[in-house]
């Protein structure tokens, strides 16, 4: 596994994952509407000024492949995303990129890092360190919201590790 900064010819690839990874992870928690908007939200320019002005990083696997995707916003010291394919859940691309994801909020100076959990998300993060904070709604650009968690984690400079 690789873990690089994405380019602009990495965005249809993103594109495609991301939506089978809504369409397919979070489809016990969200209902067919939301997950619908939600993906039709998912436009390749969206990608290319995310990764013009955010950390936007990608894990390929073996080969060449990209399984999973975190964009970083170290200015508010924020994971504003964190998708993995569905045919990769389990092998740790995830956590890799947290922990990538953590170490760039680490090396902008701040120990804080916050993010708004899907639903089904809420327990990979809270094994990861992270605790809840609130509730809070994610709004889509035909007015749809998406119910979602505020979660947050104290870092040390040691490699991003809880504090």
């Amino acid at each position: 596994m690789k873990i690089r900064k994405a380019d602009p010819t990495d965005a249809p690839a993103i594109q495609r994952f991301q939506e089978a990874s809504i369409r397919e992870l979070c489809s016990e928690q969200y209902d067919a509407e939301t997950i619908d908007e939600w993906t039709g939200d998912l436009k390749p320019d969206h990608y290319l000024d995310a990764m013009e002005n955010y950390q936007f990083l990608v894990a390929e696997e073996d080969g060449g492949e990209i399984h999973a995707m975190c964009v970083v916003d170290t200015d508010r010291s924020e994971l504003n995303a964190l998708f993995v394919a569905p045919q990769a859940t389990g092998k740790g691309l995830g956590k890799v990129l947290v922990a990538s994801a953590e170490g760039v909020v680490l090396n902008a100076g701040h120990h804080r890092i916050s993010l708004k959990a899907t639903l089904n998300a809420v327990p990979f993060y809270e094994k990861l360190g992270y605790r809840k904070n609130g509730e809070t709604m994610h709004s889509f650009s035909e007015g749809t919201e998406l119910s979602c968690i505020v979660m947050s984690k104290e870092l040390r400079p040691d490699k991003g590790k809880a504090a």
